[in-house]
């Protein structure tokens, strides 16, 4: 998508592991995804949704060894 005042722009994820299952990464990110009714009640709405992605939370031990 090319835009007048910035130029092209684009976003991307990758995911990349061993046995990864595609089909069920991709529909559980798409059910992140606004539907066109949701996106038009704007976003004071889209606060009260439910989060469809679990917590993640890191021990003081993982996040020490990532760095």
């Amino acid at each position: 998508m090319t835009d007048d005042k910035y130029g092209d722009r684009q976003q991307e994820l990758v995911f990349i592991g061993q046995n990864l299952d595609q089909d069920h990464v991709t529909s559980k990110l798409n059910e992140c995804l606004l539907t066109d009714e949701e996106y038009e009640l704007g976003p004071g709405s889209w606060e009260h949704f439910q989060d469809p992605m679990p917590e993640i939370s890191i021990s003081d031990e993982e996040e020490e060894s990532s760095f």
